[in-house]
């Protein structure tokens, strides 16, 4: 995919008409955008965001295709049918970070991953909004290690309760446990006692997307 095809996308879909308003909404610096567009690559983890403020398909931002359409359209499609015993799940060539906040992305769905629909109906997900991405990093350490695979809910959009999310604090997608303070205030850590824990504060809180909530991972043995 070029910036220029995931821009046009987006400006057709959402009220973005300018590189700062894409900047305001993602909470990055504009410099970032402008950058992005000279390299002609739109990061995935800008259409998660994008996805998420707007309700629309990350996939549709990078790809073009709708996955609810994707059959149609000649391309794999995550959702087998409504008779199906399995839904599929996109694997995004996403690396989250469980660190100090560095990122690694690109732009492509790598494979997808089926899960049975029972389980999935069980805990109450909607298949739409599930997407698989690796944890880069330590930071969650024993919880979750470095490469693991990790099941995120795109329906949770705003903290519910102490969990898992996946987060885009101040231009970074991150994995982190969330807690909230009875003065409203989020402690944001890892799992791991060599990181500090970060408490966002007043305005801090505004800076924080929450992507989606982690609720399973798969390891390699």
């Amino acid at each position: 995919m070029t910036f220029k095809e995931c821009w046009l996308r987006v400006t057709s879909a959402t009220p973005i008409a300018k590189y700062n308003q894409l900047a305001e909404a993602l909470g990055i610096h504009p410099s970032s955008v402008h950058g992005a567009k000279k390299r002609d690559m739109f990061p995935a983890k800008w259409a998660f965001v994008i996805g998420e403020k707007y309700g629309i398909s990350p996939e549709w931002i990078i790809t073009g295709k709708d996955p609810q359409n994707a059959i149609e359209e000649g391309v794999e499609n995550y959702k087998l049918g409504e008779s199906s015993e399995f839904i599929r799940v996109p694997r995004y060539d996403v690396s989250v970070s469980a660190g100090h906040g560095s990122v690694i992305h690109s732009e492509q769905i790598v494979d997808y991953l089926s899960f049975k629909r029972d389980w999935v109906a069980s805990r109450e997900l909607n298949p739409k909004s599930l997407v698989l991405v690796k944890v880069d990093g330590d930071s969650m350490t024993p919880t979750l290690l470095d490469g693991d695979l990790i099941l995120v809910n795109r329906g949770v959009q705003e903290y519910r309760s102490d969990g898992l999310y996946v987060l885009n604090f101040d231009g970074n997608l991150q994995v982190k446990r969330i807690q909230k303070m009875p003065t409203g205030d989020l402690i944001i850590q890892g799992d791991n006692p060599a990181y500090k824990a970060f408490t966002a504060v007043g305005d801090q809180v505004e800076l924080l997307t929450i992507i989606g909530r982690v609720v399973w991972f798969a390891r390699d043995i």
